[in-house]
């Protein structure tokens, strides 16, 4: 009977570290999308950038690195982001998150005159604070205009 308890919990533990990768997927989406959204990542940006130190659930670009990426729980600036749905308790649970997660945008430099890089890193947790996921790509945004007539 030792191995089915041992089989139960090495599958909650898969359980929880799946849902902590997908909630961290969520919130590298929500990021991308908002990058791409509007002007929000060439306002400024190109020429200087902002120090992050704080969090909060409005989306900043920061200029400097993320300190310690792969420990979440140290993190000084993040933006926090709910996916609609989402249950966060401190103390987890079933079909709970025990975090809320959270990301981090940095501007690496500019590609092109139209172009620039980012670093996102994202963290969440699944139902427990054990189970944390960090993950982080690099984007590529690029402006374009169309010209709608005229002359």
């Amino acid at each position: 009977f030792g191995g089915f308890s041992t089989d139960e919990r090495m599958s909650g533990n898969y359980r929880e570290k799946s849902r902590s990768r997908e909630a961290a997927q969520t919130a590298l989406n929500s990021a991308a999308y908002w990058m791409a959204t509007g002007n929000n990542t060439f306002t400024g940006v190109w020429n200087s950038g902002v120090t992050c130190s704080t969090t909060g659930s409005t989306p900043v670009i920061c200029s400097n690195a993320l300190a310690a990426p792969a420990t979440p729980s140290s993190w000084t600036s993040y933006v926090t982001y709910t996916p609609s749905g989402m249950t966060v308790n401190a103390s987890g649970g079933v079909n709970t998150y025990a975090s809320t997660p959270n990301y981090y945008i940095q501007y690496l430099g500019q590609v092109s005159p139209t172009s620039g890089l980012y670093l996102t890193t994202a963290s969440a947790t699944g139902g427990n604070a054990a189970a944390t996921t960090v993950l982080r790509t690099v984007y590529i945004v690029t402006a374009k205009s169309v010209n709608i007539g005229g002359s």
